[in-house]
């Protein structure tokens, strides 16, 4: 009988800002992957779903993505090893009828682009960036692209992989309905491992190690920063002339 060596699946092509709706209650194929991977969607209520990312009957593997979304929102999640972002672009809600969410796909390969932007697609119109749901989102999106290497009970993780780490103990408390605060989301799930009580880590390409709660209140006041800046109207917006 000939040989035939192990055929390994072909690589993910998910187009920047790839849009998909997915009915409550209902699972969708998670463009660019073949059918390998899936979306699943709970019930709609009040601006908030569970949105699963999982392997699809036929392709074990854990869910990369188990979290209850809001209306808005931006979160990051590991596929076949590749930093994705999904971005919540709308909850449609009906009194009358089957309720869906829209939901857009953003590829991280690239990293995020200057100021903590996506590489594609841009924000949701009217999106509540300074909320405190939002901040957590885009912390954790900042971490999954950071150049550091996290550290968990003194094993390195790629920062992608922490985000998936923190992102489940998060939305194993109740997400954002437990807590929206990113000081709290901080101490909480990401100062310190819930079964040794060791501190999370983070260390950089030079070498040097800090604690990750440490390392996350800085990145947070930052990005806080960078938000306010381009919130601020240039001061040469204004009418010229008389």
């Amino acid at each position: 009988m000939p040989f035939v060596p192990f055929a390994a699946p072909p690589p993910a092509t998910v187009a920047p800002g790839v849009v998909v709706e997915v009915a409550q209650r209902r699972v969708a194929p998670l463009p660019g992957f073949g059918g390998r991977w899936r979306l699943r969607l709970g019930d709609v209520s009040r601006g908030h779903v569970r949105v699963v990312v999982e392997p699809a009957p036929g392709h074990a593997g854990p869910a990369a993505l188990d979290v209850v979304v809001a209306d808005g929102g931006r979160y990051a999640f590991v596929a076949e090893g590749q930093p994705y972002l999904l971005e919540v672009e709308a909850l449609i809600n009906y009194l009358v009828g089957s309720d869906f969410a829209r939901l857009r796909v953003i590829p991280l390969g690239g990293g995020l682009g200057p100021g903590g932007d996506a590489p594609a697609g841009p924000p949701p119109p009217d999106a509540p960036a300074a909320a405190p749901a939002i901040d957590i989102d885009a912390l954790l999106t900042d971490l999954a692209s950071a150049p550091v290497v996290f550290l968990r009970n003194g094993v390195a993780h790629a920062p992608a992989e922490a985000v998936a780490h923190l992102r489940s103990k998060w939305s194993a408390a109740g997400g954002p309905e437990a807590t929206r605060e990113p000081e709290a989301f901080i101490e909480r799930f990401a100062t310190r491992s819930s079964t040794t009580d060791a501190p999370y880590e983070v260390r950089h390409p030079d070498g040097r190690t800090e604690p990750a709660a440490v390392y996350l209140r800085a990145r947070l006041s930052t990005l806080r920063a960078q938000a306010s800046s381009r919130r601020t109207p240039s001061s040469s917006s204004g009418k010229s002339g008389p």
